[in-house]
């Protein structure tokens, strides 16, 4: 399964996911939950999820490192300052609070198994083999880093 590793960008992998839930939700709708303030979570959570994205953005930018996620070969510098200081992957875990807003508007039982598939996916082909040539260029500061700041949160 080499073959999937840093293959697929993350955005696709987020539009997949909240495809796949679209449609499980569209085929199942006997399984909808409606609950109070639905919409009210989901806009919490996506605004979550932008500041999260924003923030990690903006700071790849100062930084004039690579946004490209599946060439982390090009990364000039170990970022490790701002939202990276609270998470080692803040723009992933940003689309995961979208799709976990998205899950609220769907609000589809069923449609919830994908999410835990996300976060397998992602941290099996993306994360995983990110850490590992981020080891290999930045060494002990990278490991040093590991060990202060979680994954996820």
């Amino acid at each position: 399964m080499k073959s999937f590793e840093l293959k697929i960008p993350p955005p696709i992998v987020f539009f997949i996911t909240a495809a796949s839930m679209w449609i499980i939700a569209l085929i199942t709708p006997t399984l909808s939950y409606p609950f109070p303030f639905q919409k009210t979570i989901a806009i919490v959570l996506s605004i979550i999820g932008g500041i999260f994205g924003i923030s990690s953005i903006l700071t790849f930018v100062f930084l004039r490192t690579t946004l490209n996620s599946v060439q982390v070969d090009t990364v000039s510098s170990l970022v490790n300052s701002g939202v990276y200081s609270i998470t080692r992957n803040p723009m992933y875990l940003s689309l995961l609070f979208v799709i976990l807003g998205w899950a609220c508007i769907l609000s589809n039982i069923l449609a919830l198994i994908v999410i835990p598939m996300y976060v397998l996916y992602m941290n099996h082909f993306q994360i995983i083999p990110e850490e590992i040539a981020l080891e290999s260029k930045y060494g002990d500061s990278f490991i040093q880093y590991k060990t202060k700041v979680r994954r996820w949160l």
